[in-house]
């Protein structure tokens, strides 16, 4: 949010990112899906992906707690508003790798598994929706700055 961004557009751009993250991942799966026939019961890749996974879960979490707390040090508003652009993508980045990874381990394998850790970290991606509300407790805002929330 930088004098030339305008208020209003800022949770527009939170939103486009999340939805383009989110599209990108889902229309990647639709098209692993469609395109792959052959099934390799390889437990090395269900093992890699599951480390995988875990790892973005936590990445997700840790980095962006550490990101989080330095933006709740920040006074200016406008400042701790355009650095919350920051700590979304690094908050979704790991899921979004991981997510692309389990697509491509379907792809190599064919085992619809592999969806399923695709899966979790989707309905991850639909839960972190950027709000209003999301970004007023992942702040802690005060009353006045929820106020100045509610007016971009």
């Amino acid at each position: 949010m930088t004098n030339s961004t305008q208020p209003s557009v800022y949770f527009k751009v939170l939103r486009i990112i999340h939805a383009s993250l989110l599209f990108g991942q889902l229309s990647f799966g639709g098209v692993a899906y469609l395109i792959t026939e052959k099934e390799d019961p390889s437990s090395t890749y269900i093992i890699a992906i599951s480390i995988i996974t875990c790892i973005a879960f936590a990445l997700s979490i840790l980095i962006s707690k550490i990101h989080l707390k330095k933006i709740k040090e920040i006074s200016d508003f406008k400042l701790r508003m355009t650095k919350y652009l920051d700590f979304f993508l690094i908050r979704l980045i790991p899921l979004e790798i991981a997510g692309l990874f389990s697509i491509v381990a379907f792809l190599i394998t064919g085992q619809v598994l592999f969806f399923a850790f695709t899966g979790v970290l989707t309905l991850c991606f639909l839960l972190l929706f950027p709000s209003k509300q999301r970004v007023a407790d992942d702040l802690n805002l005060n009353f006045n700055e929820r106020h100045m929330l509610q007016n971009l």
